[in-house]
């Protein structure tokens, strides 16, 4: 069961990255757009969409979170990072939830036959909270795969949610920061 859903994770975020590429998403010009449009609404609104948009996002592997908040940076600041933070941590409770193993892990058992698999599986289970925070420091490892790892790898709940506490909070808040900069910077550039 855990591969089927790992496939429609995968699907999902395929058909995503595939309209957001479509739709222009990822350019100057849409980021362009996307902020004089959001600038006209109230903040809290603002930042109640990025928190429900960021929640779904997390739930698949699309990159696209990265752009997002370096946009939300620009039109909020730091505070966008810190609701980026909030929904990382609730869309990989939600995870973490559908996909853990309920019962024997066949997910881990399919692992076991593999050799360097199994080998970076025991390396997680020795230490799991430290393994949780590489896997959210990581820039190019989205949060849904640290989250299927975790499930994959039979690694406590408590591990993970830990780890994302402690860890989880840099990537957005940093990116949020260097968007909120972002007009000095092109400034020092030119």
């Amino acid at each position: 069961m855990f591969w089927y859903k790992v496939s429609l994770i995968i699907v999902v975020s395929f058909l995503l990255a595939l309209a957001a590429h479509f739709l222009g998403y990822g350019t100057a010009e849409t980021a362009q757009r996307l902020a004089s449009y959001i600038q006209a609404w109230p903040e809290p609104l603002g930042l109640t969409l990025l928190f429900l948009g960021c929640f779904f996002l997390f739930l698949t592997v699309a990159p696209l979170g990265s752009f997002t908040i370096l946009v939300a940076g620009f039109l909020w600041g730091p505070i966008a990072g810190v609701v980026q933070f909030s929904a990382l941590c609730l869309s990989s409770y939600a995870l973490y939830i559908w996909t853990a193993p309920k019962g024997q892990n066949y997910a881990y058992q399919r692992i076991i036959k593999n050799g360097k698999a199994l080998e970076l599986a025991e390396r997680f289970q020795l230490h799991p909270l430290k393994s949780v925070c590489v896997l959210r420091l990581v820039p190019v490892i989205p949060s849904c795969v640290c989250v299927l790892t975790c499930s994959a790898f039979s690694i406590p709940g408590r591990a993970l949610f830990t780890g994302t506490l402690l860890s989880g909070w840099v990537r957005p808040v940093l990116l949020a920061y260097v968007g909120s900069q972002t007009l000095t910077i092109l400034e020092l550039v030119n």
